[in-house]
């Protein structure tokens, strides 16, 4: 459908206009405002740029509609014609691809997207569950790479965003937290802490306490690693393990370079019987992937360190 078809103009004055939830996903910025009034006061309301609304309350402008209020302007509005998916794409596009918002506000857009739209996960086009749940009609569910694609971002920040709004979503109290952008800041600092703390009771933990607390010896001895790794995978971040590891073979390096890597990684491997051929089945998987990127790693030692990115 064209512009024409859905968007139609409305005369009718309203002097409370309320906000859209899907308005609300987006961040609201009192300089925003304010930079907005100034230009009104000089040049008007732009005609191209009016305030959409949708189901009676404004669905993209909120900064507009309150720059045109301190201006002592009239707004013009326009009536969004379509379906509620329509209606998120149309904000996700004017907004989110469009504007400079930091990573934190578009993950907390993310978020509020997914929970309205679903997000497929495995299986071609069927619909997870949860998917089936919040879906409002029976349009394709989107997979990570359609979020991502949609907010102008890389497959793996969706992937990491899912896995934290998941989390969150399940637990009651977290889930509370998470209604506004401060709310779920606080609610993934939550997580974090949460995590932390499971992360090192498990380290600290002997091989045989590890496959006690992911079940015990029937995870294994019927499921085999597989099935263990399927249960860990709730208390795993890749990136973060990604720079464990980078960071853990720099502080060897430090300590006592090649000689003190080899003795340690594979004294670490001599003494972890219980699970030891599937550690050595990593650590191949390792060697390759690092023989593979030999050369670009090569290159990356002649960068300069930037101290300023460093915590």
């Amino acid at each position: 459908m064209d512009d024409e078809e859905w968007l139609t103009s409305m005369s009718k004055p309203k002097p409370d206009w309320q906000y859209h939830e899907i308005c609300l996903w987006l961040p609201h910025k009192t300089e925003t405002v304010d930079d907005i009034t100034e230009d009104m006061v000089r040049n008007g309301f732009r005609i191209d740029r009016k305030i959409t609304t949708y189901e009676g309350k404004i669905l993209d402008g909120r900064h507009r509609y309150e720059a045109a209020l301190q201006a002592n302007v009239d707004p013009v509005f326009v009536e969004f014609q379509g379906t509620r998916e329509e209606a998120i794409s149309y904000v996700t596009s004017e907004n989110v691809a469009r504007r400079h918002l930091n990573s934190q506000e578009k993950e907390y857009f993310y978020v509020q997207r997914a929970e309205a739209l679903g997000v497929q996960t495995r299986g071609g086009d069927r619909k997870s569950e949860e998917a089936k749940i919040n879906a409002v009609n029976t349009a394709m569910v989107p997979s990570q790479k359609d979020h991502a694609d949609a907010l102008g971002v890389h497959r793996d920040t969706v992937t990491r965003w899912e896995k934290d709004r998941r989390e969150i979503m399940a637990d009651p109290e977290l889930s509370e937290k998470a209604t506004t952008l401060e709310g779920y800041k606080d609610a993934k600092k939550e997580l974090r802490l949460r995590n932390a703390e499971i992360v090192a009771n498990i380290q600290a933990m002997t091989d045989d306490e590890v496959v006690e607390y992911y079940g015990g010896d029937e995870v294994v001895d019927e499921f085999g690693q597989h099935e263990l790794d399927h249960s860990i995978e709730k208390d795993f971040d890749p990136h973060a393990c990604s720079i464990g590891i980078l960071q853990s073979a720099n502080r060897l390096r430090i300590w006592g370079g090649k000689e003190q890597i080899n003795k340690s990684v594979m004294h670490a491997l001599d003494t972890s019987v219980r699970m030891q051929s599937w550690e050595a089945m990593s650590l191949l998987l390792l060697a390759d992937v690092l023989e593979e990127n030999r050369l670009e790693i090569e290159a990356l030692t002649q960068t300069n360190i930037d101290l300023t990115k460093i915590n």
